[in-house]
This record gives structure tokens, sequence and C-alpha cells, in this order.
């Protein structure tokens, strides 16, 4: 059981047995949409705990992989991507 929560984890980002992912261009948006989630889950019977990651602050970054760069060293963009 451990072994298989752990790859569930590892493959969803999702560190609980259910979880809901959020998309979308707009990081206070994502925040609104996973507010009210979090407060229309909250009351229903059999529900532990319900947590809405706040997202809205930190800082992110963007790369622009180059592929010619990249082959110099002998990688793909693929080696270069982090997931």
């Amino acid at each position: 059981m451990p072994i298989k929560n752990r790859t569930d984890m590892q493959t969803t980002g999702v560190r609980t047995p259910v979880g809901v992912k959020i998309y979308g261009a707009s990081l206070d948006r994502i925040e609104q949409i996973g507010a009210e989630i979090e407060r229309v889950l909250t009351p229903v019977p059999g529900t532990r705990s319900v947590f809405a990651e706040r997202t809205g602050s930190g800082y992110f970054l963007d790369f622009d992989l180059k592929r010619d760069r990249l082959s110099r060293y002998g990688l793909s963009v693929d080696d270069a991507r982090w997931s």
C-alpha cells in the first residue's frame, strides 16, 4: 500500500488519495476556483479535510530551450525538462 501511494503521488503530483487539479492561464482565477471547491467540499459527509493550495504568491520562471545549444552537449529537449 505505501508503494502504491508513493507511485500515485509521483505520477499525479497530488499527495492525497483524492485530489482535484485546476489548470488555467490566470493564477488569481485558479485560486478563486480552488477556494470555491474547498468551500463546497468541506461539508460533504465523510470528508476529513479539504485544502486548496494557494499559488498566487511566488516567483515562476519560463525557460526557452534552444535545441541547437542543447545538442552541443548531447541533450534533447526531453533531457532538459524537469518533471
